[in-house]
């Protein structure tokens, strides 16, 4: 189990970098967005397939400029479109 946010920078990780920045920060908004519209409640978690066909998670804990990213973009989500990957 990981919190949301470390799991926006660890797909930001493994899917993209934290460079360049702006670039970076979209990914999050996007990522999280899909985590929220395609994850199954379990709990009070939200489970995912980590796969090509999904989102790919980095294995370790992420690094401290996509944490950074993760969190300078904590709670925002795109609305009014489904996100697909």
């Amino acid at each position: 189990r990981v919190s949301r946010e470390e799991y926006v920078a660890r797909v930001l990780e493994r899917e993209a970098s934290a460079q360049p920045k702006e670039a970076a920060r979209a990914l999050a908004v996007t990522i999280r967005t899909y985590l929220l519209q395609n994850a199954a409640p379990r709990g009070e978690c939200l489970a995912i397939d980590d796969s090509s066909q999904r989102q790919r998670v980095a294995p370790r804990p992420a690094s401290a400029p996509t944490r950074r990213i993760a969190a300078w973009s904590a709670d925002l989500v795109l609305a009014g479109a489904t996100v697909n990957y």
